[in-house]
């Protein structure tokens, strides 16, 4: 509690103003003039029930060592709800590990994320019309060139305007600066996970992204834009991109872990859940309509299907 720490004061930092970084929504903790914690608020619009939803992401929440268990965290995030509330934002999301009680005690709630894990082969739909029709390629920072970016920006959007949670990017900078960073131009410490991103073209033409994480027991998928409306349904189209992936690197199967919406599930398809990304309301008023609770609102889709999470986060996203 703040009476525990007397001399511990909040306020603004100022830092470089960006599309996707405001300088406004920076908080630190200082104590006797020893920076001791520090929050940081990112500006974001995520699409929700097939609409933009103005949302504002928490992270960089940190506390020194020598000062935790004081409050200072929830004293931070208590001025980040103010700041948020202020500036019209409609809900707040985050990402956790150890501190999910500290974010269900200020008012977040953890929203589910189905994953499912698949064993597939290189040969698949190997030979016929589809391999005719549809060329998988490793790509790099070539994809957020300007011949490309547009094009690439449309897929995205169009597939993940689908779902519920995906980030809306909808500025150039943010694909060149961090979209393009964080799907592997900056390598990881462990190189071997550094994430991998991948191109789809049907027909010749741009139509899908794909972003994968290398790990040792099987391949994340990071985020996935397809257009796949313009092939045959009688195609997987998820299973086909990833086993023309196994190609690249000589495997005759590997094992893929992918977000469950963008798939039907299939019989020995593996399930798994991940419950680190958690949502509060801030202004019920901005929201869509006849929303009951958050994870009505996540989850909910229009396809009255109550078996299927329809609530996806790209990784690649995460701040």
């Amino acid at each position: 509690m703040l009476s525990e720490i007397r001399r511990t004061h909040l306020r603004k930092v100022i830092s470089k103003d960006t599309i996707f970084r405001t300088r406004g929504g920076i908080f630190v903790a200082v104590d006797d003039g020893e920076l001791v914690g520090t929050v940081r608020n990112f500006t974001r619009k995520i699409y929700c029930c097939s609409c933009e939803t103005r949302t504002c992401g928490v992270g960089e929440v940190s506390t020194h060592e020598n000062f935790r268990r004081r409050g200072i965290a929830k004293t931070l995030l208590e001025k980040s709800c103010s700041y948020m509330s202020e500036n019209g934002f409609a809900l707040s999301v985050l990402h956790t590990g150890t501190a999910r009680k500290l974010y269900e005690g200020l008012g977040w709630t953890p929203v589910t994320r189905l994953f499912l894990t698949r064993r597939i082969p290189f040969d698949l739909y190997s030979t016929g019309d589809l391999a005719a029709q549809v060329e998988v390629r490793p790509c790099h920072s070539e994809i957020f060139e300007e011949n490309y970016l547009r094009k690439l920006m449309t897929v995205y959007n169009r597939t993940s305007i689908k779902y519920n949670g995906p980030i809306v990017r909808d500025h150039e900078e943010y694909w060149k600066n961090w979209v393009d960073n964080e799907s592997g131009k900056i390598s990881w410490h462990d190189e071997k996970r550094t994430p991998r991103k991948f191109s789809v073209h049907i027909r010749g033409n741009l139509a899908g992204f794909v972003v994968l994480q290398f790990g040792s027991e099987s391949i994340r998928v990071r985020e996935w834009s397809l257009l796949a409306d313009q092939v045959s349904k009688e195609f997987d189209m998820v299973d086909f991109v990833l086993s023309q992936i196994c190609k690249f690197y000589g495997e005759r199967e590997q094992n893929f872990t992918f977000p469950a919406p963008i798939s039907d599930i299939k019989e020995h398809d593996v399930h798994s859940t991940d419950n680190t990304t958690m949502y509060k309301v801030i202004c019920p008023s901005l929201l869509p309509k006849n929303t009951l609770s958050v994870s009505d609102l996540i989850c909910k889709n229009g396809l009255n299907d109550q078996m299927m999470n329809y609530h996806v986060f790209w990784d690649t996203d995460r701040f």
